[in-house]
């Protein structure tokens, strides 16, 4: 499986405004890199530990083949929307499979995709043969995000250690986020 995120959202989690009143910082010299940590930690957030899409993106996912129940489950909740579902056929030729075969479920956590026929097409080609775009996400801006609080709560946390040691930072700080951090945000965990 390859996930591919194709529309990245255009909003953000924390201003610079309301990071720096948080990290305590007054001028404008590190506006850039404050910056930058806050997309970084929403990043972190958002697939390192959610595993959820907090606001509307479209993704690619591309599979060798379709599951062999008669649904499969999208990654990265909440599903928003199924926009396409293809696939490409022995003779190495994409088809798009209809919409009226399968049926999209995004009351579910995570969403699904339902085969109507409870099957799906068997007839692929060999390496990422299906090719599913989608959107996921709670709305078109950070503040649909059901447990918004709580999300910028934990990014003012790790900005906060990431802005302090920012000199000593090492592979180990960026993988590891602050327990309070993980405290918060642990009942919104997707689990794969």
């Amino acid at each position: 499986m390859r996930l591919v995120l194709t529309t990245a959202p255009a909003d953000v989690m924390l201003t610079t405004t309301e990071a720096k009143l948080h990290l305590k910082v007054d001028d404008a010299t590190d506006d850039v890199l404050i910056a930058s940590l806050v997309k970084a930690a929403t990043s972190h957030i958002e697939n390192a530990v959610l595993h959820r899409s907090l606001i509307n993106r479209t993704y690619d996912l591309y599979q060798d083949n379709f599951p062999s129940s008669y649904y499969m489950e999208l990654p990265m909740p909440p599903l928003s929307s199924v926009t396409t579902v293809k696939y490409t056929d022995l003779n190495n030729v994409e088809q798009t499979w209809a919409a009226t075969n399968y049926k999209v479920i995004t009351t579910d956590d995570p969403g699904k995709i339902f085969a109507k026929t409870f099957v799906f097409p068997t007839d692929l080609y060999y390496v990422n043969a299906v090719h599913i775009t989608f959107i996921a996400g709670y709305g078109a801006a950070y503040s649909n995000v059901p447990f918004y609080d709580e999300v910028q709560t934990a990014i003012k946390l790790i900005i906060g250690e990431w802005y302090e040691y920012r000199e000593n930072i090492n592979e180990k700080l960026l993988r590891t986020i602050p327990n309070g951090a993980m405290n918060v945000l642990m009942p919104w965990r997707y689990f794969r």
